[in-house]
Order: C-alpha cells, then sequence, then structure tokens
C-alpha cells in the first residue's frame, strides 16, 4: 500500500491485478521490457508465483519478489510470525534453484539488501528475494532519515546499447546470441538485449534452449546452459564476500567460548539475550546471517570453528535454517543445537537464555521452546 502511493512520486507505477500468478509475471514482463521491477506476497500467495519465478530463472529475467513468512501451512495463522517459510522460498519452482535470497533483520537491513538484491538481479541476470516475516512487517521502527540520503542504484545492469550489441555475436540467421555459455565467462552472464533494440532479437522460452533461445534438448548444451546459470551464485558469494561490509551482524566478544546463530527478524532479540548472558559471566557471542543463498559459508566457517558449541534460533518446527547450514557445512553439524519456536509468537530474549543454559548446564529451556540436541548427541 506504502510503494503504491509513493511510487508516482519518482517516476514509477503500482499495478494491482487479479492475483500472484499475474503479479509475479506482471512484473518480470516489465523488467524482459526493460524496466526495474518488483513483486511480492506471503505464504500461499509466494507459492502462486513459484511458476513465474522458474520462468525468470530460466530466461534469466531480473526481477526482485518479496516473501513475508507467517505460520503455516496454507493460511495458517496469518496475523501470527514464524520463519518457516525458508526452504520454500530457497527452492520453490521447478529443477535446480538458481536465485539470491537474503534475510534481513530490520528495517535498515530490509533496505540496504533490498537495494543489493536490485543491484545483483540485474547485474547478474537472476530473480532475488527478500525474505522478512510478520514481526519485522508489523513493527514501527524510527530510522534516521539521512539512511536513505544515497545515490539511486545502477540501472539496467548488463543490458547493451544497440552499438555494443552491433559488435556482439549472432547466429547466422540474425539473431543475438543472448545465452551464450563462454567458457571463458567465469561470472556467467551473457549480456542482454531488450525488446524493440536493433539487432537485439532472440527468443525468450521456458523450455531449455540454446544461444539464441531455440528450444534444445541437446545434453552438451543442457549441461553447458545449466552448469552456467548456476555458476552465477559463486560469482555472487565472491562479489559479496569481497565487499568492505557485510550483511552478517556480530554481539559479543570475538574470542567467546560459545555462539548463537539466528536470522532474519530474531536477530535483535538474541543481541539482548547475549548481552545479558555475558553480563551472568558467560562467554558468548552472535552472529546474525542474512545471505540465505548463496549462504555465507566463509563467514559461518569463521564463526563456528571459533566457538565450542553454537545453538541455532529460529522460528522453525523442523531447524529449517540449521539444516541449510549443515547442508553446506556438514562438518559442524556436532557443534550446533536448535532452539525452536513455532506458537505463533516471536523469541523473548529470556526464552534464549534459558535455551542457551540448556546446552551448557542441560537445563530445561522454557516450555514454550523446543530444545535439539547437536547431531550424535
Amino acid at each position: 500500500t506504502l510503494m503504491s502511493q509513493y511510487l508516482p512520486e519518482v517516476g514509477g507505477i503500482s499495478e494491482q491485478v487479479e492475483d500472484e500468478i499475474a503479479a509475479a509475471a506482471l512484473a518480470i514482463g516489465a523488467s524482459h521490457a526493460g524496466v526495474k521491477a518488483m513483486s511480492g506476497s506471503s505464504a500461499g500467495g509466494f507459492a502462486l508465483m513459484s511458476e513465474p519465478l522458474g520462468l525468470a530463472e530460466m530466461t534469466e529475467t531480473p526481477v526482485v519478489l518479496i516473501e513475508a513468512t507467517r505460520a503455516g501451512p496454507s493460511t495458517g495463522m496469518p496475523t501470527k510470525p514464524e520463519q518457516s517459510d525458508l526452504e520454500h522460498v530457497l527452492y520453490t519452482s521447478q529443477g535446480d534453484s538458481n536465485r539470491v535470497v537474503f534475510a534481513p533483520g530490520n528495517v535498515s537491513e530490509a533496505y540496504e539488501q533490498t537495494r543489493a538484491a536490485f543491484e545483483i538481479a540485474y547485474d547478474y541476470q537472476i530473480p532475488a528475494i527478500i525474505l522478512y516475516d510478520q514481526k519485522i512487517g508489523g513493527e514501527l521502527r524510527n530510522v534516521d532519515e539521512s539512511f536513505f540520503d544515497r545515490e539511486p542504484a545502477p540501472d539496467l545492469g548488463t543490458t547493451l546499447t544497440e552499438e555494443e550489441i552491433a559488435e556482439a555475436a549472432h547466429h547466422a540467421s540474425g539473431k543475438f546470441n543472448r545465452f551464450q555459455h563462454d567458457p571463458d565467462n567465469d561470472r556467467g552472464v551473457s549480456p542482454r538485449s531488450l525488446p524493440g533494440q536493433k539487432g537485439g532479437r532472440f527468443l525468450a522460452t521456458a523450455n531449455e534452449h540454446n544461444e539464441q533461445g531455440h528450444i534444445s534438448e541437446d545434453p552438451e548444451n543442457r549441461v553447458a546452459q545449466l552448469e552456467r546459470r548456476l555458476g552465477k551464485l559463486d560469482s555472487i558469494r565472491d562479489d559479496l564476500d569481497g565487499k568492505d561490509s557485510s550483511h552478517q551482524t556480530y554481539r559479543g566478544p570475538d574470542d567467546a567460548e560459545y555462539g548463537i546463530i539466528t536470522f532474519g527478524s530474531q536477530q535483535g532479540t538474541v543481541e539482548e539475550a547475549v548481552d545479558r548472558l555475558n553480563e551472568e559471566g558467560h562467554s558468548v557471542r552472535s552472529m546474525g546471517v542474512s545471505d540465505m543463498m548463496p549462504l555465507a559459508e566463509e563467514e559461518l566457517t569463521e564463526f563456528l570453528s571459533s566457538v565450542d558449541e553454537a545453538l541455532v534460533v529460529e522460528m522453525t518446527a523442523t531447524g529449517q535454517f540449521r539444516g541449510l547450514i549443515q547442508k553446506e557445512l556438514g562438518r559442524f553439524g556436532p557443534k550446533m543445537h536448535s532452539l525452536l519456536k513455532y506458537n505463533g509468537n516471536p523469541f523473548e530474549p529470556s526464552e534464549i537464555v534459558e535455551g542457551f543454559e540448556s546446552v551448557i548446564d542441560g537445563d530445561e529451556p522454557a516450555p514454550t521452546t523446543r530444545f535439539v540436541p547437536a547431531a550424535g548427541d
């Protein structure tokens, strides 16, 4: 609602359509035509966006989507927070996922990471998703106006001009080689043209395709195209790791004996719990993770290597975030315990304090939470 009010003031357009399938498809079509576009929904509404999301991945059309998690399945508890759409957002659509997912921990991070999502989406021609939950969406927070005083993000990334298209590779038929899989291109990004540009004609299809966009089931082409698309995530991770600032946040002493890991809206609550625990004489440090895909593996490795044990705090019943970390960094499984809450209310700092004490002292956690010990315990 707020965006529909403010977009016209900056030359933008907001359109309400009949359902979430149409909303995501409209955003993808707008992006294909040459503008910055975004859409979003929550829960079942985002599920309807799964098919257009797969289309954006296959056609390499940049778009930014927003997903507001709430307690599910289905409509579940639509006014209550949860984080259990994590796996849904990471893997929904068809085939092997090829997208960027950020989970900001507060409204300031939401702004920062949405800017980053647009830059990455249009630079790498890939969908980017901002994952948050009802807790952040329902909060009122003050952010200093100067925080937003910065230059606009770059426009359309790797889009070519007509002069550049004339010098680019074309098929003998005259079609532009939109989906080039050049082995020397380690970023995996094939520059794109926009509809109407002279010399930029190609086919855009949801089927696997060759360089000009013609449908192809050739095995060698399939491997080359899929590996190129998936390879973008490695380049994006390198870019994120090479920046001066990180999307991950930390609290507590660098040489702490124990760690607490969380993501999204529980970040501030965990930080308050860490302050309490250190005041009580414990040695604890927290890490709030925002980079879900590609996962912040380097920072997580450094953090988990530095502590004896870690408690993963999340609002899911199945430990989805801990599962994501173990999927990518399985060697740390024996170090990670879970503290889960899924009754429709966010964590309280005291619940995290009690959960931590259940790790080091074997105490019972708060009755509103569930403790799951590390693998092998």
